[in-house]
């Protein structure tokens, strides 16, 4: 029996920027192959090199409309501009050069695909995936599914309205979700020669590691560990991640973030709340500009958590895509018993939008982290221009008159975390994925052994 491992998508810079990977098992007595897919996303790819090929008609326009709010805030304004994705004028969904590439598998059964979580470089791909090959399991978690459904159902609906064909449709959606296979963290499948172990992953609400277990004939199995996007840090939303008491052959890591130096969530905590307060206090509003899943509703916990909610009653808003998520938070209980319902901080009219804005009264808003993002524009045009309000947004190159800040609300692995996973599975071989080549020299070091940098498409054999 041959055990191949394959990166098999993910971003094209760098290299080692495979998000979506697969587990092939060569069978030398029957000749056949079969796999397990870990994630299937959607990477964006030029809109220039999309030209003429992907439209129903007419292409937009390459230039992009620039709008002048004032006081130095000069920002991409689009008609139609989706939350979730934030496609602009510079990227494109709609190509299949945009999925993992599935020439890679031909003459493979693919057995199942496993949703690590809900981000869209993770699973963006799979309703598509189940078009082309609907006899193949998808598993993936409740959480992961309900997000899932809203950002498939953003991305197809944001394309239409810019007259681009999407890769698969409403009716795709709706069929995938009364066939996915559903699991919890803690929970064990066996799907042909492969047996798998589900851990939180501490990453966003629903997210998975992945502890495959390959059955050989002679009854000794081969271990690889996916980490997903993890973390070992402290969330309010998720729980802890959990790695397994026993040892790896393998483990394939993400180091998105690891080459950044660690902070103490507490000391950030500490002064988020410390900003927040102080603006509130002197009649101020607050834009927290936030990844949709995952980062937003950390936020409102850390405000929640902080006393915040409890001491500026009706002032703490989610807006854009971040509501809908909040809600299935709320519903799996991750803002607590006592916050079930959070109909209460979502903006859900346009009359109430205009009415936050508007007013005297100080208030914070948690909105999608697109500049480009229509809602999140609407609060910086009318917000930015008082020095007592603060934004925090990752805005390069954009000047605001309010106070701008960021906060970093680790959920990826640091250099000590993967130090800490390396040490707990003891792997022969450990393979780096979705993140910088060019810091893999400096995780070597840091932990006193050599890592596999890997590369889109290379089979690696194990």
């Amino acid at each position: 029996m041959l055990v191949e491992y394959k990166p098999i998508g993910g971003a094209v810079i760098p290299p080692s920027g495979a998000s979506s990977h697969a587990l092939i098992v060569h069978d030398p007595q029957s000749h056949e192959k079969c796999a397990v897919l870990i994630d299937f996303g959607l990477e964006p790819r030029p809109l220039k090199a999309a030209k003429g090929k992907y439209y129903s008609s007419t292409p937009p326009s390459e230039k992009p409309q620039v709008k002048n709010f004032g006081y130095g805030l000069h920002v991409r304004k689009l008609p139609s501009l989706e939350d979730f994705l934030g496609i602009g004028d510079k990227v494109v969904y709609a190509s299949e050069e945009c999925l993992p590439a599935c020439k890679l598998l031909e003459g493979i059964r693919v057995l199942c695909v496993v949703a690590t979580h809900a981000h869209f470089d993770h699973i963006g791909g799979i309703p598509w995936f189940h078009v082309k090959f609907p006899d193949t399991k998808i598993v993936m978690t409740e959480p992961t599914l309900e997000m899932g459904e809203r950002l498939w159902m953003a991305y197809t609906r944001s394309l239409q309205l810019r007259n681009i064909r999407p890769l698969y449709h409403e009716s795709d959606i709706e069929c995938l979700q009364d066939k996915a296979w559903l699991v919890r963290a803690g929970e064990s499948i066996d799907i042909g020669p492969f047996s798998l172990k589900f851990l939180e992953a501490n990453h966003v609400l629903g997210a998975l590691c992945v502890f495959v277990t390959i059955n050989t004939p002679r009854g000794s199995g081969i271990k690889i560990f996916f980490s997903g996007d993890m973390s070992l840090a402290k969330q309010r939303t998720v729980p802890p991640s959990t790695i397994l008491q026993e040892e790896a052959d393998y483990a394939v890591i993400e180091t998105t973030l690891a080459s950044r130096q660690e902070v103490s969530s507490e000391k950030v905590e500490t002064r988020l709340l410390r900003d927040v307060e102080g603006c509130l206090g002197r009649g101020g509003k607050f834009i927290f500009a936030r990844r949709s899943i995952g980062p937003a509703q950390e936020i409102f916990a850390i405000l929640k958590q902080g006393g915040i909610l409890e001491r500026w009653p009706k002032c703490v808003f989610f807006d854009g895509a971040t509501r809908s998520v909040a809600e299935v938070y709320a519903r799996h209980s991750a803002f607590g018993e006592e916050i079930k319902d959070v109909s209460p901080y979502l903006v859900s009219t346009e009359e109430q939008r205009k009415e936050i804005i508007s007013s005297s009264r100080p208030a914070v808003v948690i909105a999608p982290a697109d500049q480009r993002s229509e809602i999140l524009l609407r609060y910086l045009s009318a917000w930015s221009r008082s020095s007592r309000n603060v934004v925090d947004v990752a805005a390069r190159g954009v000047r605001f008159r309010a106070k701008t800040t960021t906060y970093v609300l680790r959920a990826h692995l640091s250099l000590q975390d993967l130090e800490a996973i390396v040490g707990r599975l003891d792997p022969k071989k450990v393979f780096l994925v979705h993140g910088d080549t060019d810091e893999s020299k400096k995780i070597e070091r840091f932990l006193g052994r050599t890592v596999t940098r890997t590369v889109l498409g290379k089979s690696y054999y194990l």
